[in-house]
């Protein structure tokens, strides 16, 4: 008996065949990886530790990926008295005043009930210059 060999255009189509899946595969997952909240936040500058901290949750990470690379971001998300509402205005106090402590801030801005820091003092101002019958001015100054 005699055996029957391959052409050789059958072996070219079957190494074609082969090398196209396997390419077909890998830009598959490449693509996977490179469009994955895991991929994007690395490349926004955060470590592999805040990354695994993100993704426990998919508001923290939509939240991470719709702002810029800000260190404190995680250390407010992490802190008792997170509020999301309240995530500018963390990162506005603490802009303002970065000799305080991330853990104090979200503490602040709980007491504040989320109002304007400015509008607050002058809210005790006023109360306090009604209780002693004096201006409001005269006491802020």
């Amino acid at each position: 008996m005699k055996k029957k060999r391959l052409k050789k255009s059958a072996y070219v189509l079957i190494s074609v065949v082969v090398i196209s899946i396997v390419g077909s595969v890998s830009y598959y997952l490449y693509n996977s990886y490179v469009t994955s909240d895991k991929y994007l936040l690395l490349e926004k500058g955060y470590t592999i530790d805040e990354v695994s901290f993100a993704l426990t949750n998919k508001e923290i990470v939509n939240t991470l990926l719709k702002k810029d690379y800000n260190k404190n971001i995680l250390v407010f998300m992490k802190e008792k008295y997170y509020l999301s509402k309240n995530l500018d205005k963390y990162l506005e106090y603490k802009k303002q005043n970065p000799e305080i402590d991330n853990d104090k801030i979200t503490q602040i801005q709980f007491l504040l009930r989320g109002n304007d820091m400015k509008t607050q003092m002058e809210n005790i101002y006023k109360d306090c210059a009604f209780k002693l019958n004096v201006s409001a001015s005269s006491v802020a100054s």
